[in-house]
């Protein structure tokens, strides 16, 4: 089968970005469905293109603005971080349909639905290898499954397009129930399962695999309290036999490892010419600790903090100061800020990618989900016990056992573990959402969040622009 590399930095092709509210503004953008998608060369060179949007703003590029700043765990970086409402009003639940963050998350993500709905449609009917044929639909599948699982958990009911839109009529969509959004999600996972691979060769690193689709439906299972459906499709990846925890949590976060066995699905980025932010945007404001210049938009919050044992391997990822760039002076910020993303000598060109789908999330999702079927377990393959114990034992920390705990009580510990797992990789409001604890954690960081916080406000633009959309409750 002939290969073509999936890497972000040498997309050659992508389609041309467009945007629900912006196509009245913008016809132009429009793109004949006839005039793409005649061949394999542009099936392949579209599905990157899809790809390709992961890496905007409002996709994974600024994530975590949504994902850490209304929560217990993140905060804007105080000491290093000037009065900004788009992230501040984050930070301390003020925001509204206004802010900017909003926007462009609901924008980029449907530029990526309306990408994958016209390969969906198109690739078909292209004469081609039948096996890539099979797997570039699979993949287009996934991309759509995982944006409008980002969607649906963000904003509630969406409108839910699934045919390419080609022209500026027709573009007032209603929203559709969580319900219907869910059952496509589902139907587009697991018809891409069959059709992904388990691996790729080095040349096409990075796209969707039969692990990443497993471990999606299976978090998208986990969000619905499925447990049963959740718990079998985590140990089919397990049974994989596909990936593995580093031995060190350090290994994680080295650049050279950055698609290494841990790691199920990731953002790709590569220096110099898919820049990661992740870097500039964790690191202290204007420490002059890199290369270029850092922002410190989101630092761990001192409750978070506190979820830590002292001598937990993961605090090392932690500082309060750190050496000048090319000097010894060190400096202080006055609070830890997040080194996980950290490129001393990319600076703002940093080839970091972004972590959607890790192994350690697996062993923790099927741990929560076993221990609401069958409860603690005692401590053997496949019990719940076992799935927390592995990543505990990495960061240094003493097995438990099934005396340690009762349901209740591993079901808080599991859920205090992924925020220390998986801390500033883009899952703490999905999951206090999802558990149903976001209020109260939240007034425990010293934050006010109410029930319309359980869902985001749907953008300003957005509801000027559809007479079908209606605003969520509270915004």
């Amino acid at each position: 089968m002939k290969k073509f590399k999936i890497n972000i930095a040498v997309f050659t092709v992508c389609l041309f970005y467009l945007s629900c509210s912006k196509l009245e503004e913008h016809p132009q953008s429009f793109i004949t469905q006839n005039a793409y998608y005649t061949n394999e060369k542009q099936a392949v060179a579209g599905v990157n293109g899809i790809y390709s949007i992961l890496t905007s703003p409002g996709c994974y590029g600024y994530f975590y603005r949504l994902a850490e700043l209304p929560t217990d765990q993140g905060e804007t970086g105080g000491l290093f971080q000037p009065s900004e409402p788009t992230t501040s009003s984050l930070n301390n639940f003020t925001f509204n349909s206004s802010n900017s963050t909003f926007e462009d998350f609901w924008q980029d993500h449907y530029i990526g639905i309306n990408d994958a709905n016209l390969a969906i449609a198109k690739i078909p009917g292209i004469s081609m290898d039948a096996t890539e044929q099979k797997r570039l639909i699979a993949e287009a599948r996934f991309l759509r499954a995982l944006l409008y699982f980002n969607l649906v958990r963000l904003f509630g009911d969406v409108p839910m397009p699934t045919t390419y839109t080609n022209s500026t009529e027709n573009l007032d969509l209603a929203r559709t129930s969580t319900t219907e959004v869910y059952k496509l999600i589902e139907s587009d996972l697991t018809s891409a399962i069959p059709d992904l691979p388990t691996s790729y060769s080095a040349t096409d690193i990075g796209r969707a695999t039969k692990g990443a689709a497993l471990t999606l439906l299976g978090k998208v299972y986990l969000t619905l309290k499925d447990w049963q459906d959740a718990k079998s499709t985590l140990k089919s990846v397990i049974d994989l036999n596909q990936y593995s925890l580093f031995p060190n949590y350090s290994d994680l976060w080295q650049l050279s490892n950055k698609n290494g066995q841990e790691f199920i699905f990731s953002v790709q980025y590569q220096a110099g010419v898919i820049n990661s932010a992740y870097s500039t945007e964790f690191a202290p404001r204007s420490s002059g600790i890199q290369a270029g210049q850092s922002y410190g938009e989101v630092a761990p919050t001192p409750t978070f903090l506190k979820l830590y044992a002292s001598n937990d391997t993961r605090l090392s990822f932690f500082k309060d100061s750190y050496p000048k760039y090319q000097s010894s002076v060190i400096v202080n910020f006055g609070h830890p800020f997040c080194f996980k993303y950290f490129d001393l000598d990319e600076g703002g060109n940093s080839g970091q990618n972004y972590p959607v789908l890790r192994f350690a999330d697996v062993l923790l999702m099927y741990a929560e989900a076993e221990n609401e079927i069958d409860g603690v377990g005692d401590g053997s393959m496949y019990s719940s016990i076992w799935g927390l114990n592995q990543i505990r034992v990495r960061a240094g920390q003493p097995a438990k056992t099934s005396t340690d705990f009762t349901q209740s009580s591993l079901r808080n510990e599991i859920w205090d573990e992924r925020s220390r797992e998986l801390c500033f990789e883009g899952h703490r409001w999905f999951d206090l959402v999802r558990t149903n604890t976001l209020i109260q954690a939240a007034a425990a960081a010293g934050k006010t969040a109410t029930q319309k916080n359980l869902v985001c406000p749907i953008p300003q633009p957005e509801i000027n622009a559809d007479k079908n959309l209606v605003q969520n409750p509270g915004y």
